[in-house]
């Protein structure tokens, strides 16, 4: 998602904030609280209207699909040299 749109930006600063908060555990429930709460409320206000023109969320898509496909294929070359592995050392 570009961070130059600032819903974007603050969607991703309250992300961060909610998994920093995770990761701290009990101490930091109230902030995870009040971060998770602010994401819940940017969700809702631009859920059926989002804050892009029709022809940026056709590139967003596009972009993530490419991505996405290129994850895919790093993930299924790391399972067949793991398989090659197990197969050598069990050989």
């Amino acid at each position: 998602m570009p961070t130059s749109v600032p819903a974007c930006a603050q969607a991703r600063e309250l992300t961060a904030a909610v998994t920093g908060a995770v990761a701290e555990g009990d101490a930091g429930r109230t902030d995870r609280a009040a971060a998770a709460q602010n994401l819940w409320a940017l969700r809702d206000r631009y859920a059926a209207e989002p804050p892009f023109a029709p022809e940026q969320i056709t590139a967003i898509l596009a972009a993530m699909s490419g991505i996405l496909g290129e994850i895919y294929e790093a993930e299924k070359a790391a399972v067949g040299r793991l398989k090659e592995l197990v197969v050598a050392r069990t050989s």
